[in-house]
């Protein structure tokens, strides 16, 4: 019998059903198993081409106001395919460590804060700020158009 190195070696296998294994008895076809330690995630990474994010303060009313919209539209816009290439960030103004990360990327460096809440979207290029009404639908049509 056929004996793969990872069944010598001692790593863990996945068989047909994507159950792990160690026991090449178990696996159907040797050509199927797949070794889980050298593969990070089976799922297929796509680039992110597009920021939308939001910069709010806890003691801001308009923020507050706005929590419960910004969810309903992150939520509805991740739950369509055509849109998986939206990445979405919130700041919090107390959240001093997230923002000096997040502006320390020459790319970013460049976002003005001048008020809260601040609805901003990046496409690689520049910021575009957001001035329509905080509403759900509002910033999702914004969002679809890709945030211009």
């Amino acid at each position: 019998m056929y004996m793969p190195a990872a069944r010598k070696t001692g790593k863990r296998l996945r068989n047909r059903n994507g159950r792990f294994t160690r026991n090449v008895r178990n696996v159907r076809n040797v050509r199927n198993v797949r070794n889980t330690r050298k593969t990070k995630t089976n799922l297929p990474t796509q680039k992110k081409t597009l920021l939308i994010g939001k910069m709010y303060a806890n003691w801001c009313g308009h923020c507050n106001t706005l929590k419960p919209e910004w969810a309903k539209m992150e939520g509805e816009i991740r739950q369509m395919p055509q849109m998986r290439h939206i990445a979405f960030i919130a700041i919090e103004e107390s959240e001093k460590n997230k923002l000096n990360k997040f502006k320390s990327n020459p790319k970013y460096a460049s976002l003005t804060v001048s008020g809260y809440p601040t609805i901003f979207s990046h496409n690689g290029q520049g910021f575009n700020y957001y001035r329509g009404q905080r509403d759900a639908n509002s910033l999702k049509q914004w969002v679809m158009n890709g945030g211009k």
